[in-house]
Order: structure tokens, then sequence, then C-alpha cells
């Protein structure tokens, strides 16, 4: 009878770990960066400019503080990552809306 040698299970990287993790969006945070970025254009901004600029402030408070802003789930698009559901809020113009705005104040 041959011995076989049992592997040790692998512990998940960081990267296949984040991957599976899911977050709960915050829509008042993502519509007060949209609406700060545009703040700052005049009261309009390029939908994708804004969503990088979130994309890299996120990184930026990962790195900092271990934890996202917006708890966006980022899409691989062909020009990097783009946050899912802000891009959504984006797209639709509706964190524009007077009630939402207070947010950015």
């Amino acid at each position: 009878m041959k011995k076989r040698l049992l592997s040790k299970p692998k512990s998940p990287d960081l990267h296949s770990t984040i991957h599976r993790l899911h977050f709960n969006f915050d829509y008042r945070k993502a519509t007060q960066a949209l609406n700060y970025f545009a703040q700052q254009e005049g009261g309009q901004v390029n939908k994708m400019k804004a969503l990088k600029l979130i994309y890299f402030a996120d990184r930026y408070h990962i790195r900092k503080y271990g934890r996202l802003i917006t708890n966006d789930n980022y899409l691989a698009m062909e020009h990097g990552p783009v946050p899912s559901t802000s891009k959504d809020i984006a797209e639709a113009n509706d964190y524009l809306d007077d009630e939402v705005k207070a947010y950015s104040l």
C-alpha cells in the first residue's frame, strides 16, 4: 500500500477573498460624492471622470482605513474599474435631485 501525502488546504488569497465579499452599498455617500464632483465642475461633471474619482477615493480610503467609502461593487471595464451602482446612479442622472443635493452640502 502506497502512502499518500495529504496536502494542506490552500488558504484563500486576499484577491479571491475580496472578490467574494459583498458590501452594503451606501447610497447617501455615493450621491454626496457625485454631487460634490458636479459642484466642483460648475454643476456638471463628466460621468467617467466622477466614477474614476470615486474609485481613487475608495482605493485611498481602503488603504488608509481598511474599508471602502461607498461600499460599491466594482466592474472590470475597458478603461479600468468602475463602481457598479454609482455608475447606474450617474447614468440615470438621479443624483441631482434637490432632496439629495442636501447630502453633499
